[in-house]
């Protein structure tokens, strides 16, 4: 019985406080080996991503990649480092930063999707992509979503993350200045075929198959007989605007629609 204006019992161990119950409920039991294999697992992966994004920044500065291959090599290391991020940031307790692995694996896998060839994605899945996000019909939409993604996969911190993140931010960055200057050379090449018997006469000096469709290579030579030079990443830039059925040829209607539908008054950014 209590007394003496005592106001609990001796022997009788105090409540547990809330903070403690709080502490107790999020504890989740881990067994040392599976710490020591998750560990191992996220160490392997991510040695394995710092060399393959290294090699692909080399890449970038040396070999023949163009700004659409570098995006999809980025999209497969962001959505491999960010599923590593996953694991490690759900067995640490962190629902925010989990939250944002997951967003940049999603926006990884949008960029996969998007510069992917029929192998890694449809082409009626791409045109999807395309029709529901308007801006991803230009190659500067194109850029501001990779430098986008770049930018919040950078944030994570971690050597990965950070290499990643500026692999695609300077490719974001990359497609937005090759997305200015192919729409100012595309608006003088509009300019140089005067009308529809030009159009015709200087795509048929160059199928020389016969049948209706010049492949890249073709369409930087007709640019460069009415005096424009398109470097590679323009003409990467100049495919993915004429192109609409995405087979990487360039029909004549195709190219005859380009032509017609034109607004050469148009903003210079509409590539």
């Amino acid at each position: 019985m209590l007394c003496g204006g005592a106001t609990a019992e001796e022997g009788i161990p105090s409540s547990p406080t809330q903070q403690q119950l709080t502490s107790t409920a999020l504890i989740i039991p881990v067994s040392p080996t599976q710490q020591k294999i998750a560990s191992t697992a996220l160490f392997a992966g991510k040695s394995y991503m710092k060399s393959t994004v290294e090699k692909v920044r080399d890449l970038a500065t040396k070999g023949p990649l163009s700004f659409r291959v570098l995006a999809f090599l980025g999209g497969i290391a962001m959505v491999v480092s960010s599923l590593l991020d996953i694991i490690q940031q759900f067995l640490a307790f962190h629902p925010v930063n989990t939250l944002i692995a997951l967003y940049t694996t999603v926006l990884g896998l949008i960029i996969v999707f998007l510069e992917g060839k029929e192998w890694a994605c449809p082409v009626s899945f791409q045109r999807s992509i395309r029709h529901n996000a308007k801006f991803l019909e230009f190659t500067w939409g194109r850029g501001c979503l990779y430098f986008f993604a770049g930018s919040l996969q950078f944030t994570r911190w971690g050597i990965v993350n950070m290499l990643v993140g500026g692999l695609m931010c300077s490719v974001g960055i990359t497609a937005i200045i090759v997305g200015q200057s192919t729409a100012e050379k595309l608006n003088k090449l509009r300019a140089s075929l005067k009308d529809k018997q030009a159009v015709e006469d200087e795509f048929k000096k160059l199928d020389t198959k016969g049948d209706g469709c010049l492949s890249p290579n073709q369409l930087a030579i007709l640019a460069n007989n009415l005096g424009l030079d398109l470097e590679r990443n323009e003409l990467v830039a100049a495919v993915t605007v004429i192109d609409k059925n995405g087979n990487g040829k360039i029909a004549f209607e195709d190219f005859y629609l380009w032509w017609a539908g034109w607004d050469y008054s148009s903003d210079s950014l509409s590539v």
